[in-house]
């Protein structure tokens, strides 16, 4: 499928050379790194290329996160540089060792063909997710501009920051490290900040049949399996392919969360971890909860399940328990810029926590898969994908219930699904206990998010799904797994099938993907497109106030902006401006009334002369006007303000600056 656009086009083709050199980057600490870690040393190609991305985008972040205010452009493109350096004379170095003329370099990629079936799943969904952006004006409206804020802040102070100083008051208690990659992107390859987090999210959606091949091998020991997995992914499983409002933090630790959810039946093992494994595995743990914390909570839940089901000696049980403490530990330092803007955030101001959590109607939809209403897609949007990925499902289960067929498809992976499933099933009913208002778990459920658990419920959901076709690829195979599985054990052999029952089962395999490659390359971009726009319909007018407002406002002018509108994302155009709207820092009760009041009438186009004193009381100088940016929110009106006299200060198409009047 082509990109729409040379722009786009271009921009796509930058993205993959600025990625591949954080690849190149964490090359260089993945082969430090691993000779402390052993699993570190015995990667698959697919898996080694996924982790570089990520270890280089830990570096990248471990350089921000130290408060010398040294992450800038040129210490980002340098440090680019020395990995695509290093690496590049590693190359070199092993030339000697690349097939030479056309028939060797045939051969070898003959011989790597479930590999380039992953690599061309991940291109063709990065096409595909390329090609829906084309004509949108900015990511989620309401989310994105968050991470703009973030963003612009790290790009004034040159290190991660820690409150909305001087955008707003608060500290800044959730995770960055994907401000990390928007920030260094924003560095190297200047993006619009309304469109940053828009343009950078596809890439990691498409590392994630990558990340499922890398998971397929490690726990199906099979390379033709995993390139089923990663097909499947790619074609007919739902996140994170179609991730379309906000999240982009939970898509860009996906792929790295799912990677290590294959390492953990290791802790299950007759020895468990060994140390360096262990400190590995907590260290890229807690790099993926800098990104998004949902799902190392998660995977720290299951390795605890695994170490607990291995324990067969008091001294086998200490060597575990010193495993898992030396991967808490190594997580830790990776999250403590949260820590401590929670913990400032908290003893400036200690706040009362709302019930929050999941309540049981809440289950359908965020936990059942076989609910086919409009407002739950998480299985999927297509009604003939939901079918299919809901007959899988059932399919699936009922077959990893034989021996035999978890032998063939894998045990590890089998266990995975159980455990995985139940340590999930456990964090959401965390949720409902604090629903309940049961004493301590409302504490408990606010350092989690029940819809993002249910997203990692359905990645699992669709791992299930996919089960029927690893089987039949196992029987196609018509033999044992071509790679050792998790904790050493090499697969068990099995009688190969009749040549033509083994080619009827990969037929079958192959009609089953059929339908979710139709839908993937005919409907999936279009439906992609129309979620994009509704959530950030932002046009020029609106990208031209915010670089008005950049160009022309002193700096601590105090803008307010409605909530959901473009004029949200002015803190990436100026940082040093002072926004007033929901999303940045902490408000009191008095300033959350003035603030609520005020929106009401400037939506309503009824502002009197109570509202202009609230206005006055947050001390706002300036009024945003744009238009309706996002179907979430209603915008303020323009009308109203010019027939009361105000002085406008910017107008262009739908997009207005105001300022107050006294």
């Amino acid at each position: 499928m082509a990109l729409e656009g040379p722009t786009v086009a271009l921009l796509a083709i930058e993205l993959l050379a600025l990625f591949a050199a954080v690849v190149a980057l964490g090359e260089v600490v993945r082969s430090i790194s691993s000779r402390v870690a052993p699993i570190l040393r015995t990667l698959g190609a697919i898996e080694r290329v996924v982790l570089d991305l990520y270890l280089g985008g830990a570096l990248l972040y471990a350089l921000a996160a130290l408060p010398f205010g040294l992450f800038s452009p040129l210490a980002v493109a340098a440090l680019l540089a020395l990995g695509v350096l290093a690496l590049g004379v590693g190359l070199a170095r092993r030339s000697h060792r690349l097939p030479r003329g056309p028939r060797p370099l045939v051969a070898h990629l003959r011989r790597r063909g479930p590999e380039l079936v992953a690599l061309g799943s991940a291109l063709v969904l990065f096409l595909v997710e390329m090609a829906a952006v084309v004509g949108v004006g900015s990511g989620n409206t309401f989310d994105s501009s968050v991470l703009a804020t973030y963003t612009g802040l790290l790009g004034l102070h040159h290190s991660l920051p820690l409150t909305f100083a001087p955008v707003a008051t608060g500290w800044i208690a959730y995770p960055q490290g994907t401000t990390v990659w928007l920030g260094t992107v924003d560095a190297i390859l200047a993006t619009p900040p309304v469109a940053t987090a828009l343009l950078v999210t596809p890439l990691f959606l498409a590392a994630f049949p990558l990340a499922a091949y890398a998971f397929g091998l490690r726990l199906t020991g099979s390379r033709v399996s995993a390139a089923v997995l990663a097909l499947f992914t790619a074609l007919a499983a739902p996140w994170t392919r179609e991730m379309a409002f906000g999240s982009n933090d939970f898509a860009l630790a996906a792929p790295l969360v799912l990677i290590l959810a294959s390492w953990c039946p290791a802790w299950g093992g007759e020895r468990g971890p060994a140390l360096g494994d262990a400190l590995a595995f907590g260290a890229l743990a807690g790099y993926a909860a800098a990104l998004n914390p949902v799902g190392p909570e998660w995977l720290f839940v299951v390795a605890a399940a695994f170490l607990a089901l291995g324990v067969s000696s008091k001294r086998s049980m200490a060597s575990r328990l010193r495993a898992y403490g030396t991967a808490l530990a190594a997580a830790l330092p990776w999250v403590t810029p949260s820590l401590y803007a929670l913990a400032q955030e908290h003893t400036a101001a200690p706040a009362a926590l709302a019930s929050g959590g999941i309540g049981p109607n809440d289950l359908v939809g965020l936990v059942d898969p076989f609910l086919y209403g409009p407002g739950h897609p998480l299985l999927s949007p297509f009604p003939v994908l939901q079918v299919e990925l809901s007959a899988l499902l059932v399919v699936g289960a009922f077959l990893l219930l034989h021996p035999e067929v978890r032998a063939r498809v894998g045990d590890g992976l089998a266990r995975l699904l159980l455990v995985g499933g139940l340590a999930l099933a456990a964090l959401l009913a965390l949720g409902l206990l604090a629903r309940g208002g049961v004493p301590g778990f409302p504490t408990l459920e606010s350092l989690t998010s029940p819809g993002e658990e249910s997203l990692l419920l359905f990645e699992l959901y669709a791992i299930l799904a996919a089960t029927p076709l690893l089987w039949l690829a196992a029987l196609s195979r018509g033999g044992a797994a071509t790679a050792p599985t998790v904790g050493g054990a090499a697969p068990a052999r099995h009688t190969s099938l009749p040549r033509r029952s083994a080619v009827v089962a990969g037929v079958v395999a192959a009609l089953l993907l059929l339908p979710g490659a139709a839908v993937t390359g005919a409907l999936l971009p279009g439906q992609l497109h129309a979620s994009y726009v509704s959530f950030g319909n932002v046009t020029s007018s609106d990208e031209a106030l915010l670089a008005w407002c950049a160009d022309h406002l002193p700096s601590g002018a105090a803008v307010l902006v409605a909530p959901g509108s473009a004029a949200e994302f002015l803190p990436g155009y100026a940082p040093t401006l002072r926004v007033l709207e929901p999303m940045n820092g902490a408000a009191g009760p008095a300033t959350a009334t003035d603030y609520q009041l005020v929106v009401d009438q400037l939506i309503q186009g009824a502002l009197n002369a109570t509202g202009l004193k609230a206005l006055h009381a947050l001390g706002a100088e300036y009024v945003a006007v744009t238009q309706a940016n996002s179907v979430l929110f209603e915008p303020f009106l323009a009308p109203p303000l010019e027939r009361a006299g105000w002085p406008v200060l910017f107008a262009e198409g739908d997009a207005w600056l105001f300022a107050v009047p006294p």
